[in-house]
């Protein structure tokens, strides 16, 4: 599927520019700005190998991905709650669309390990935020902090197969997976 991702970056500029300057407030070093360029990385990703015919709203799942974590910057209880809430009251500000504030809190709301998305919008951007656990850049900070890292390694076995919603977010984990075990290799046998 193609897709213009500066185009909904500009289409939704102050949106997503707020949301940017709040995920630079989460102080949860697995979270925040560093790791919401992953999720929309993994999102464009995900959307490029996606069939042409695919009915999705891309809108919804940009200004989302920009929006996943914001809550953190405020609570590690339900911080998803926060987050859509959060976006919510900001959409409402800027006049959108009644449906389309339900679509992005919609795609937000279900987003963790336990929860399952209600809408296609919400499957893809729990598959960019799930496949960002398993990305080089992130494991390397985690072993040169000296991160437990316990949970993660318990869901690594099931992500691939459990959580990931298209056959693309898999396709892409398998590569990804591969760049993980190099880097884990490298780091035991260096």
């Amino acid at each position: 599927m193609k897709f213009d991702i500066e185009e909904i970056e500009k289409k939704h500029k102050i949106i997503i520019s707020k949301g940017i300057k709040l995920n630079k407030q989460v102080k949860d070093e697995g979270h925040g700005y560093k790791r919401t360029l992953d999720i929309i990385d993994n999102m464009q990703d995900i959307i490029e190998g996606l069939p042409e015919d695919t009915k999705i709203n891309l809108d919804v799942c940009i200004i989302a991905g920009y929006w996943l974590d914001v809550g953190r910057a405020f609570s590690d209880t339900e911080p998803e709650k926060i987050s859509a809430s959060m976006l919510t009251e900001e959409l409402q500000k800027e006049n959108y669309d009644k449906k389309f504030i339900k679509m992005c809190n919609d795609a937000i709301i279900h987003h963790r390990w336990n929860m399952i998305p209600t809408t296609i919008e919400g499957q893809l951007v729990k598959d960019a935020d799930k496949i960002s656990f398993i990305g080089v850049e992130r494991w390397k900070e985690c072993i040169e902090k000296k991160q437990r890292i316990d949970l993660t390694m318990k869901l690594i076995g099931t992500l691939r197969n459990e959580m990931l919603h298209f056959n693309i977010s898999k396709q892409i984990y398998d590569e990804k997976i591969v760049d993980l075990v190099q880097l884990l290799y490298n780091y035991i046998f260096k």
